[in-house]
């Protein structure tokens, strides 16, 4: 089960009535569900490169963090911009064990796949404690 999901993309304003930046609104959209051995997240990130996106997973929390380079260093004026450039992250927090060594992801067109396997219960045989 998941607790909260959070989304820290920087926000830039409009710069006039035709430049539109779609920082605005705009979020690396994602499907999270939850299977009963593992979570699945796939996210959309089209125009990102494979080497331009880490994922980490710390206290419960799985980060993906990226950057859409721009991919012309000419200015231009423009009428009308909703590609969003620069640097994302997007953070998912667990609030059931997981087994972090065995997280999986892939990309392939523009479309990251992560699995997160569930902690399986370790069998526990009942034991008697003695009172010292």
């Amino acid at each position: 089960m998941i607790v909260h999901f959070v989304n820290n993309e920087v926000l830039q304003p409009r710069k006039n009535k035709y430049f539109y930046n779609y920082h605005d609104t705009q979020k690396n959209p994602m499907v999270v569900h939850e299977e009963e051995n593992a979570f699945h997240i796939v996210a959309e990130i089209p125009g990102v490169k494979k080497e331009d996106v880490k994922i980490s997973f710390q206290d419960n929390t799985l980060l993906i963090q990226g950057e859409r380079k721009y991919h012309t260093k000419e200015q231009r004026q423009w009428l009308r911009r909703e590609i969003s450039y620069g640097k994302f992250e997007r953070t998912i927090s667990f609030n059931s064990a997981v087994d972090s060594e065995k997280i999986f992801a892939e990309y392939k067109d523009g479309i990251l796949h992560i699995m997160v396997p569930k902690q399986q219960p370790k069998n526990i045989s009942p034991k008697e404690i003695t009172i010292q």
